[in-house]
């Protein structure tokens, strides 16, 4: 297991209006939130790094991150999503 992270972009406004402000699923937790920063899991699914977590976990971040379990922590390029299974695929 991997700790996939992001930093989200910061809203026009600021403020999410207090609406869940396009959360997927419903869950205000993922939210797009101005500027901050989000963390869930995720699996190495291909030794030369392909990474599969949720799709919410990326969802409008800028930049995405990979810790592995030994420290080390690396920048992730999305390879793609789908919103109706809500996984994607980093790499």
């Amino acid at each position: 297991m991997v700790d996939v992270s992001g930093t989200s972009a910061p809203s026009e406004s600021g403020s999410d209006g207090g609406s869940l402000g396009g959360a997927p699923h419903g869950d205000p937790r993922l939210a797009p939130s101005g500027g901050h920063r989000r963390s869930l899991g995720g699996f190495v699914v291909d030794p030369s790094g392909y990474i599969l977590t949720n799709g919410h976990v990326i969802y409008e971040i800028e930049a995405v991150t990979v810790s592995l379990s030994d420290g080390s922590v690396y920048p992730a390029e999305v390879i793609g999503k789908d919103e109706r299974t809500d996984l994607a695929l980093l790499k």
